[in-house]
């Protein structure tokens, strides 16, 4: 009888102690966004001087960063291996794009990419670029005309003096500041690491204090019991 009772004393504290100990999770697979930058890609400024006037007088060339440039191919593939050639765009490409992307002008060029290989024009499905010469008060919003002739706008990141955008392809662009936005969105100009880390279930001192009490009269019932 006696061991049975110790038995059953036993069992009962190991199932109360089970009770308040923390599971403890494999963490969560790590996501990184930030794709590999092209590699072997240069950067040439066909013309010095922008002779665009805009709403705010001559609209500068834009200053890319040849050491932060992505560009995928139609594969979705990282390609590198060329030459961006930057060039001031024309009066009638900066009237197409600007009723699109409105806001107040910031910097503009006519952009393409040449092989180093071949010598020839090449196709790409997107480019990430980072422009340095951006300054915004609000939000960036960079608009460009398409192959297909249409123009496309999007939201560039923006921190400390240089705006990051991923295009569809190479063409014109006008990066504005969009005055009708709200506050700036700060963070890595080469960019956005989602990174994310699963928490861990929450082990409080409450837990174990509970654990340490049932642990605690499970030995005095079986000194009482050793004793009967």
């Amino acid at each position: 009888m006696f061991k049975k009772k110790l038995a059953a004393v036993v069992t009962v504290a190991a199932l109360t102690m089970m009770s308040v100990c923390t599971a403890f999770g494999a963490e969560s697979p790590t996501t990184d966004t930030n794709a590999s930058t092209s590699s072997d890609v240069s950067v040439v400024y066909d013309e010095s001087a922008s002779t665009v006037t805009g709403d705010n007088g001559t609209v500068a060339l834009l200053k890319v960063d040849e050491n932060a440039i992505t560009a995928l191919d139609a594969s979705g593939k990282v390609v590198g291996g060329f030459t961006l050639h930057v060039k001031n765009i024309t009066a009638e490409q900066y009237k197409g794009i600007k009723p699109v992307v409105g806001g107040k002008d910031v910097a503009q060029a006519d952009i393409y990419a040449v092989d180093n290989a071949t010598g020839e024009v090449i196709t790409l499905s997107s480019i990430t670029l980072t422009f340095t010469n951006t300054p915004i008060t609000t939000k960036a919003v960079v608009g460009h005309t398409m192959a297909s002739g249409t123009n496309e706008t999007k939201t560039g990141t923006y921190s400390n003096g240089s705006t990051t955008v991923t295009l569809t392809g190479l063409s014109p662009i006008l990066v504005v500041d969009d005055v009708t936005a709200t506050a700036v969105t700060t963070g890595t100009t080469s960019g956005v690491n989602t990174s994310t880390t699963s928490p861990k279930t929450g082990e409080t001192a409450a837990a174990l204090a509970v654990g340490i009490i049932a642990l605690a009269g499970a030995v005095v019932c079986v000194r009482k019991l050793a004793f009967r």
